[in-house]
C-alpha cells in the first residue's frame, strides 16, 4: 500500500497532486463489495493488503484504504464514521494546503475549480453506490460519530 501511494504520486508536484492521483487510482479500480455489506458485523476492520488485492470493498475499506495511503505520503488525513442519512457510513477528511480541513468533501473539481463530492463510496468504479451524488455533495446529510 505505501509503496503503491509512492508509485501513484512520484510525478505529483503538490499535496494536491497527490490527493488527486490517490483518489482517482482508488475510484477508478475499485469496485462495492455488496455480499460484504450485506454480511457484515460489529468489530469489522479492514484488512487494506486484501482490498487492494481484490479492489473491492466496503465504504469504511474505502475510506482506510485512502486514508492510509495519503498518510503514507505526509498528508494529514482522518477516516471519519458516523452516518449518512440513517446509515452507517465511513468517509474521509484531509488537510491540504490551500484549502485547510476539507470536511466531507475530497473530489477536485476540474470545472468548478473546487473540491466537491468525496466520498471514494460513492465515486468508485461500480458507480452503483446506496447514495446518491447529490447526497453527497450535502453536508447536513453525514452526522459524524468516530474520527480515526
Amino acid at each position: 500500500m505505501v509503496s503503491l501511494a509512492a508509485e501513484l504520486t512520484k510525478d505529483a508536484e503538490t499535496n494536491k497532486d497527490k490527493i488527486i492521483a490517490i483518489y482517482e487510482y482508488v475510484i477508478e479500480n475499485f469496485t462495492y463489495d455488496y455480499e460484504l455489506a450485506a454480511s457484515v458485523e460489529s468489530g469489522y476492520l479492514p484488512d487494506l493488503d486484501e482490498v487492494l488485492r481484490k479492489k473491492e470493498g466496503i465504504c469504511f475499506d474505502y475510506s482506510a484504504l485512502v486514508t492510509a495511503m495519503l498518510r503514507s505520503q505526509g498528508i494529514p488525513a482522518r477516516l471519519d464514521i458516523g452516518y449518512f442519512g440513517e446509515q452507517y457510513h465511513a468517509w474521509i477528511s484531509l488537510f491540504c494546503e490551500d484549502n485547510g480541513w476539507i470536511d466531507k468533501r475530497y473530489h477536485y473539481d476540474y470545472e468548478e475549480g473546487d473540491w466537491t463530492a468525496m466520498d471514494p463510496t460513492l465515486e468508485s468504479g461500480d458507480r452503483h453506490s446506496h447514495l446518491s451524488r447529490e447526497q453527497a455533495r450535502n453536508d447536513e446529510s453525514y452526522r459524524l460519530m468516530f474520527i480515526y
